[in-house]
């Protein structure tokens, strides 16, 4: 089982890509597990591998915004840890408006947080 989560990111001066950069960040400090690809234009597996820094700083160049309207996307992988310890593997993927072939949220680019753990699910 999984579950999915779509989050808006809006900051004061509304820069999406800056936003999500932070949210990496801020999940990312919690990760033993971190495994980042750039996709292109209709891929879905094959693309360039990534480590974190390289990531952060092209999200934070001037020029980052543009990757809204791009044909990048970007997956994370990672395994996030909770207070309680456990961890939670996490895929999160930034898909730029060009992206894919319509599979687009909004007609806009588009942010997934995906959760794989059965044990989300227990009560």
């Amino acid at each position: 089982m999984s579950m999915s989560i779509s989050i808006s990111l809006l900051t004061q001066d509304n820069n999406f890509v800056k936003a999500f950069a932070s949210l990496i960040r801020r999940l990312t400090a919690k990760s033993d597990y971190i495994k980042i690809k750039r996709l292109q234009k209709y891929q879905i597996t094959e693309g360039e591998e990534l480590d974190l820094e390289t990531l952060i700083s092209i999200l934070e160049s001037p020029n980052s915004e543009s990757l809204i309207y791009s044909e990048d996307a970007f997956r994370l992988s990672i395994s996030y840890t909770l207070a309680s310890g456990e961890g939670v593997p996490l895929t999160i993927e930034f898909n730029g408006k060009g992206y894919g072939d319509g599979h687009k949220a909004r007609n806009d680019s588009s942010l997934r947080v995906t959760a794989q753990d059965s044990s989300l699910w227990r009560s």
